[in-house]
């Protein structure tokens, strides 16, 4: 029997068992991360990353319901429900995303006229560029949802804002920080320099990279909300009334807050 069949039963547990075939794609994009030539793209994996942007929200959401079972003391799933809809949140991701991802396609067309990839058409360059974009999009979302979802967490615990509890423990402003930046630079910036190279010098490159996909990110600023995020003011109230500032309060003060955050929700 030759080594292929005995492979075979893997070949299509990767192939067929949900998100296994989506994480192999990215740990190879982290481990190796390049943009892939056109003559790659048939049977790279760059070819799928419209649709990882999709597939990474799913495993956020399998990320969100089961993180009390990987980390002790954490429960994301929990979080989630003082939101009334919370797929409002992944609806709202994947259209930054797409939105973010059109963008990066006219910018970084636009500067094909500077200089264009070897061996490849102002067109190709661009859209092989921006798939590899769309791949690490992939990855900040599942970065930043669930890292998102812990810091309303702790900030509810807390009554405090996102700011107010990232200044109050600047460790936890690492842990959102250094695997953003680790992704950005090593999965997203160098590859893109190394394939585009727009200019001789290393930095003018590494520059104007940063610089265009920095523009595509902010521009998500302009984009009108299509979708609203909706809280349960019943359940935030309960969190807020469970932590360990209201629980000094007499029992007239709670009471006041208690009814004064009810009215919030009115």
């Amino acid at each position: 029997m030759s080594r292929s069949l005995l492979l075979e039963p893997f070949r299509i547990l990767r192939e067929k068992a949900p998100f296994v075939e989506y994480v192999c794609r990215n740990a190879g994009l982290l481990f190796s991360p390049r943009v892939e030539t056109l003559a790659e793209l048939g049977q790279g994996q760059m070819r799928y990353a419209l649709y990882d942007i999709l597939l990474s929200l799913s495993v956020v959401a399998l990320i969100v319901a089961y993180s009390s079972a990987f980390v002790v003391g954490v429960d994301l799933s929990s979080t989630a429900s003082v939101f009334s809809n919370i797929q409002a949140l992944f609806l709202g991701c994947a259209y930054y995303a797409y939105f973010s991802t059109g963008c990066f396609f006219l910018l970084i067309l636009a500067c094909m006229g500077i200089r264009r990839p070897a061996g490849h058409t102002r067109i190709q360059g661009a859209l092989l560029l921006t798939l590899h974009y769309a791949r690490c999009y992939s990855l900040f979302l599942l970065l930043i949802v669930p890292l998102l979802l812990f810091l309303v967490d702790r900030s509810l615990q807390g009554m405090l804002t996102i700011d107010e509890y990232l200044k109050d423990e600047p460790v936890h402003a690492l842990y959102f920080l250094v695997p953003f930046l680790a992704v950005y630079l090593h999965c997203c910036l160098l590859p893109m320099k190394r394939f585009w190279a727009p200019s001789k010098s290393d930095v003018i490159s590494f520059m104007a990279v940063f610089l265009v996909t920095q523009l595509a990110l902010s521009f998500n600023a302009w984009l009108p909300s299509v979708v609203k995020l909706e809280l349960k003011w019943e359940i935030v109230c309960a969190r807020m009334m469970a932590s360990n500032k209201v629980a000094g309060l007499s029992g007239e003060e709670r009471q006041a807050f208690e009814r004064s955050c009810l009215a919030r929700g009115q």
